[in-house]
């Protein structure tokens, strides 16, 4: 799979080279004798170099077609890279083009630190000559993620993050199993794998990330449809189900799964999900997330769950005894659930903005925007994305497979039952865990904790800040729309 990446790159490269006609245009107007040099500031996110490689690499590049343009890259430890960032800001020294997380840029754009480049994203990238507007290069709803969901006009997606499950060929090849699809076909590829004395997920149980990204999972294929199109609970109609709407139905008790009704009846299908689940996952509960990745590659566990950081360790090993493949959650159906929730896509982004210290000279802040445009051209952002074995955030990349499985849905995580105060000596997490690990707690019992939890946070929240609450609607018409309007999914 990725040991053979470098010809699913030339596939792009002959795609963008189609795209182009003739290749990379210039369009700047930098060119000139007057020297220009552009800082570009980032951290680097692996234990390696792979930005400051392939960002240097990009950098030459286009040094050769703008001769007189210097890309100054300033790569800064990530400890304490966001208190040096705001301190060139306030010192009047920022870098030119940062990199970034959107909830820091956010900060940045109320605090008039980023410039607005709408201007530029509404027209065509010359670099690619697709005839789109720049920002239709992009996946649906990672421009506006690029900048927290507030706006659309000051920061640009680099790369995306996701979830998907690891697979061993070797093994799905001997048994002769085919890549589920839905929930139901999985599980008929773990039941066989059991059967055959393999394991059939690695689950990282003492990693609470692990158990609620198995949470958020489930609960949006099941509920995800039924929940955001009740306005009672998806107060301002977007395709995410915010903590503060949570509190709200469950304040104005609209919300309850303590009593018996449609709610209660979904938190127990739930259960019964995440049950059936640890079945297959023997021994989850005690495995850290070492110990399950170590099972993992030592070849004898079918499957493990976990995020696109770990392509580069499981997919880039010339050593490992087996081939590794990917594939995304799979979808629930009408035979689980009345309305089937669609796939889940984890939103987050890492992103780059270009600064006001740039808009001081007009030839830098052309340059430092051309060259974003450069490296989003098609055939450089292939590059990019098979030297960092990043998740894709660009249309119409001839990619692998098994990055696709990480790109996600069109729904937000559905975080209802992963929720509750942290001083509650019983919440959903722990309720989730005892579901996985098979303790066979009584239901009503796990929803009477879970609900009591949830409660205690929306108090706690209250006495922290006196005007929370019915008065400013629990401050739901702050909120920023996820992923645009929802619109109901035709089932299958």
């Amino acid at each position: 799979m990725f040991k053979k990446i470098s010809k699913l790159i030339a596939a792009a490269l002959a795609a963008a080279i189609m795209m182009t006609g003739c290749g990379l245009n210039s369009s700047t107007p930098t060119d000139g004798d007057e020297s220009i040099t552009v800082t570009f500031s980032f951290w680097e996110p692996s234990t390696g170099r792979e930005l400051e490689t392939v960002f240097s690499k990009f950098a030459e590049e286009y040094k050769e077609l703008h001769n007189n343009v210097t890309i100054k890259l300033m790569s800064q430890p990530n400890s304490g890279y966001q208190e040096w960032i705001q301190s060139q800001f306030v010192s009047d020294n920022a870098p030119d083009i940062q990199y970034n997380m959107p909830a820091n840029l956010n900060k940045q754009v109320e605090s008039g630190y980023l410039v607005d480049i709408s201007e530029h994203l509404n027209r065509p990238n010359p670099y690619n000559n697709t005839g789109k507007a720049w920002r239709d290069d992009f996946i649906e709803g990672r421009v506006s993620a690029a900048q927290y969901f507030r706006g659309e006009n000051h920061c640009l997606p680099l790369t995306g993050l996701g979830l998907a499950y690891y697979y061993n060929k070797d093994i799905y090849e001997e048994l002769g199993l085919e890549v589920p699809k839905t929930w139901r076909e999985m599980i008929s590829n773990f039941d066989i794998m059991q059967q055959n004395d393999i394991t059939p997920v690695a689950l990282m149980g003492q990693k609470a990330d692990a158990i609620s990204w198995l949470s958020w999972n489930v609960a949006t294929g099941l509920f995800s449809e039924e929940y955001l199109s009740d306005p009672k609970l998806n107060y301002n109609g977007d395709n995410n189900l915010d903590n503060h709407e949570i509190y709200k139905a469950i304040d104005q008790g609209y919300y309850d799964i303590t009593v018996p009704g449609k709610f209660q009846d979904n938190y127990k299908k739930y259960i019964s999900y995440l049950e059936e689940y640890g079945k297959y996952c023997p021994n989850s509960t005690g495995l850290d997330e070492a110990g399950a990745k170590a099972l993992f590659l030592g070849g004898k566990v079918g499957h493990i769950f976990s995020g696109s950081w770990d392509l580069k360790a499981f997919t880039g090993d010339e050593k490992l005894p087996f081939e590794v493949g990917a594939f995304p959650f799979p979808n629930f159906t009408t035979e689980d659930t009345p309305s089937p929730g669609g796939s889940m896509a984890i939103v987050d982004v890492t992103a780059l903005a270009v600064t006001n210290h740039a808009a001081k000279d007009q030839k830098i802040l052309d340059a430092a925007v051309d060259f974003l445009k450069f490296i989003t051209s098609a055939d450089k952002y292939a590059e990019f994305i098979e030297a960092t074995y990043s998740i894709p955030v660009m249309n119409g990349l001839e990619i692998d497979e098994s990055f696709k499985a990480f790109q996600g849905g069109n729904r937000a995580p559905l975080g209802i039952y992963t929720i509750g105060s942290s001083k509650a000596e019983f919440a959903n997490h722990n309720a989730n865990v005892s579901a996985v690990s098979g303790e066979g707690l009584d239901v009503e019992y796990l929803a009477e904790q879970s609900q009591n939890a949830i409660v205690m946070a929306i108090e706690g929240r209250k006495e922290k800040y006196p005007e929370y609450g019915p008065g400013n609607n629990y401050e739901i018409d702050t909120l920023p729309m996820i992923l645009g309007e929802f619109k109901p999914n035709t089932a299958e």
